[in-house]
Formats: C-alpha cells, structure tokens, sequence
C-alpha cells in the first residue's frame, strides 16, 4: 500500500479552522476510467455504496498532527454497535442455569462453542434438538434413539353440524340425536374388539362407529 505524508493528506479544499481533513483513497486503470472526472464520479459513487469493501479512507487530525487508516466501513460501524442485547441475555441465561442447579436437578450447561464442537464430530445438522444432545460433557460418543412408543393421530373432524338427513329430493327422512358420545365412545375412537363371528370374526384394532343402538 502506497504511503502518504501526512501534510500532503491535508486538502487545500479543507477550511484552516477544519481540524479532521477526511480523504478517500483509491485508484483507477486506464480501462476503469477514461478521464479524470470518470474517475471522481467513480469514487463519489463508492460513497453510497454499502458493499464497497475495499475502500481506504484516511482521516487526517490536523491538531494532533496523526492520520488514522479505515477500511471496510460497513465492518467497523457493526462492530461500534453497542451489545447490551446480548448481554441482557447472556444474563438472564445463566440466571436462570444458577436457578435452575439450585434445584437439586441434573441441571447440565455448556459454552456454545463446545455444544458446536460435539455436534461437529457427531456429525449432526444444525437444530435445536440435536443441539440439546450435544450440551455439556455427558454428551456419549455414540447414541441410538428408539423411540418409546408411537402415536397415530387422524382429523376426524368435530362432528356434524347436520340435525336430519334427507332423501335425494331434499325431504328429512330422520333425525339425528345431539349426543355424540354413545356407550362410553364417539365416532372416530380407536378400540381393539373381539368380534365372535360374522366377517369380522377375530380381534381387530380399528376406528370405531358409534351408533345410538
């Protein structure tokens, strides 16, 4: 990188009464900008462009007689934001960790970047329960997850709102009762019946329809 004396950043543009002379370093080929006011407009336009990252700016302290070299602008004003917000949960994590041990339950924690070491070499992706297996130091070399029972579960709707049914004309032809739980059971429960004889002689796991009789 080309260097500067410090008097030569002073800009004969600046006020005597300026005390910081901000200057923009950068530079064009032959093939980038055809003339010298191709060249200012290119550099005015890195001004309002949030992705340029390799610009130089110099900030020349008149009083101090010091210049101070910045680069990737958009990097330095992220990291001058303030933190407060991750402190506060940062907090109120472990707060809730000392809480929590105080308890006398097998409370385990861990730092992310270990929880993110084991799931590395666990080979595991990125979510939140696979996470929860790799917090802390009881985490197992190796693990196989059986599930401890399965749930089917089915939308059978809440019922009908219909009080008759009709005949293809439109005609009631009876009424259905308010009830919709018969005998201890409503349509859509599963049951396991012993059915003595008929088609369905033997024991069956199935939904069950609930009729009045």
């Amino acid at each position: 990188m080309a260097s500067f004396a410090l008097h030569e950043l002073g800009n004969t543009y600046a006020h005597p009464t300026d005390r910081y002379v901000v200057s923009l370093i950068v530079g064009y080929q032959d093939d980038e900008a055809a003339s010298p006011h191709h060249a200012a407009a290119a550099a005015l336009a890195l001004t309002q462009d949030a992705g340029a990252h390799d610009t130089h700016w110099y900030v020349y302290d008149r009083q101090t007689q010091t210049a101070t070299e910045f680069g990737h602008l958009d990097v330095q004003i992220q990291a001058r934001k303030s933190l407060k917000d991750a402190v506060f949960m940062n907090a109120t994590r472990w707060r809730w960790y000392t809480q929590l041990k105080a308890t006398s339950l097998p409370v385990e924690g861990g730092s992310g970047g270990h929880t993110k070491k084991q799931r590395t070499e666990h080979h595991l992706p990125k979510e939140h329960d696979y996470d929860a297996l790799c917090v802390g130091p009881s985490t197992p070399d190796r693990w196989t997850a059986l599930p401890a029972y399965v749930q089917i579960w089915t939308a059978k709707g809440r019922g009908n709102r219909q009080c008759c049914r009709t005949d293809g004309y439109g005609f009631p032809i009876r009424y259905r009762s308010r009830r919709k739980m018969h005998f201890g059971f409503q349509t859509g429960d599963l049951v396991v019946a012993r059915v003595p004889h008929g088609k369905y002689a033997g024991i069956t796991n199935r939904s069950l329809p609930v009729a009045t009789t």
